[in-house]
């Protein structure tokens, strides 16, 4: 007996200390480097919900609600057109900030061919009207929490519901057409399921191919914003703002209402940064450098624990671009990126999507506007870009 208990003793301090080094090699994966690879998503049919002939994967162009696996539900509707138009699957950007009503664009497009093309939107999970899952943190560790909420809500997820969209909508392939975050998310939802693309539209795609930006870290989103912003009150409140929005430690404390709200202040600074940016170019006599016609108000739809699930997939240290490119580099299907000439980001953020395609397929394309290019008069133009990407899949035109 006496040499039986100090090897269980040991043991057992062992299999703690065995613990304690995966949590935190689990957890320095989780918070530096992504959960989220390339062409995970193809290459694990059960994430997808085994079957697509199952019950939850009928097509349906009209319903609101399209059920997905383990209990969770997407809102979709569709902008005008017929039911036999070639449907055109709209991403929207945020993380996690769906449109409450159709683009501007969906409009344009029924004017300019009203037979020919139909928008379909859809709010990701977590946010809109589709399901939110978590009240609060779902589980008592850290760890254990993170796990949860990014396989339930994460990119591999988000990306899946594409796919099981395109089920729904009953066609063998998707135009996709992804505004800011959107944009990021239908580019890898492309690389994951190529043959499944017949065109592909990105609208300001978001500048996260790497993290941090490759151009440096004052090229990031948030650096761009504090960068424009003048008064010291502003000033002080990003600051404030950064440091709550990115204490990842703070997680289990928070609520889908909070991050909600963290989520709604980025659009408050946004466009702060935006209206110091049209003064100081009107101070200038020069074109604002920003439109404000075109940027929506602060939407209740705004998810929470989607957002994050989204930055934890990705991890805070990433670069996509070489597994993209050869994911990519043998598709066929047209892309156009759009970026707007007044848009708060660098036209070299929505460049640098151009790369990861054949060079043969890519057209760029700026319109006059701000980020949101997919409203107000700018609408028509990326409307016209989209029937002319479409085009070019056949020669003449969806069909």
């Amino acid at each position: 007996g006496t040499v039986v208990r100090p090897m269980s003793a040991a043991l057992a301090a062992l299999a703690a200390a065995a613990a304690v080094a995966i949590a935190v090699y689990i957890g320095r994966k989780w918070l530096f480097g992504p959960i989220y690879k390339p062409g995970c998503v193809s290459a694990n049919a059960s994430v997808l919900g085994g079957s697509f002939d199952s019950e939850l994967l009928v097509k349906s162009t009209t319903s609101t609600t399209w059920n997905m696996p383990n209990g969770i539900s997407i809102h979709h509707f569709a902008g005008p057109g017929p039911d036999n138009a070639c449907p055109v699957l709209c991403i929207h950007g945020g993380p996690a900030a769906p449109p409450l009503q159709q683009w501007k664009v969906a409009e344009e497009l029924a004017v300019l061919c009203p037979d020919a093309m139909k928008l379909h939107f859809m709010h990701q999970r977590g946010c809109g009207h589709s399901s939110r899952p978590f009240a609060k943190w779902p589980s008592a560790g850290m760890w254990p929490g993170l796990t949860t909420v990014e396989q339930t809500l994460g990119i591999g997820e988000q990306i899946a519901d594409i796919e099981r969209a395109r089920r729904r909508l009953g066609v063998d392939q998707l135009v996709l057409v992804g505004h800011s975050f959107g944009g990021f998310m239908a580019t890898l939802y492309a690389a994951e399921f190529p043959h499944a693309v017949k065109a592909l539209v990105l609208i300001a795609p978001a500048a996260v191919l790497t993290l941090p930006p490759v151009a440096g870290p004052k090229h990031s989103f948030f650096d761009i914003i504090g960068s424009k912003l003048r008064s010291e009150e502003h000033q002080k409140d990003f600051g404030d703002f950064l440091r709550r929005y990115f204490d990842f430690g703070s997680l289990p404390k928070a609520t889908e209402t909070s991050l909600a709200a963290l989520q709604e202040e980025t659009l408050l600074h946004f466009q702060r940064a935006a209206e110091q940016a049209a003064k100081d170019a009107h101070d200038k006599g020069l074109q604002p450098e920003i439109s404000l016609s075109d940027e929506p108000p602060v939407s209740a739809g705004l998810g929470g624990f989607a957002a994050w699930a989204t930055y934890i997939s990705m991890g805070r240290e990433h670069d996509y671009r070489k597994q993209l490119r050869d994911r990519l580099q043998h598709s066929a299907f047209p892309v156009a990126i759009v970026h707007g000439t007044k848009d708060i980001m660098p036209p070299s953020s929505s460049q640098d999507y151009g790369d990861l395609f054949p060079s043969g397929h890519v057209s760029f394309h700026e319109v006059d506007g701000g980020h949101f290019v997919i409203e107000g008069e700018s609408a028509k133009d990326v409307a016209k870009i989209i029937i002319s990407t479409v085009a070019a899949c056949d020669g003449d035109g969806p069909k």
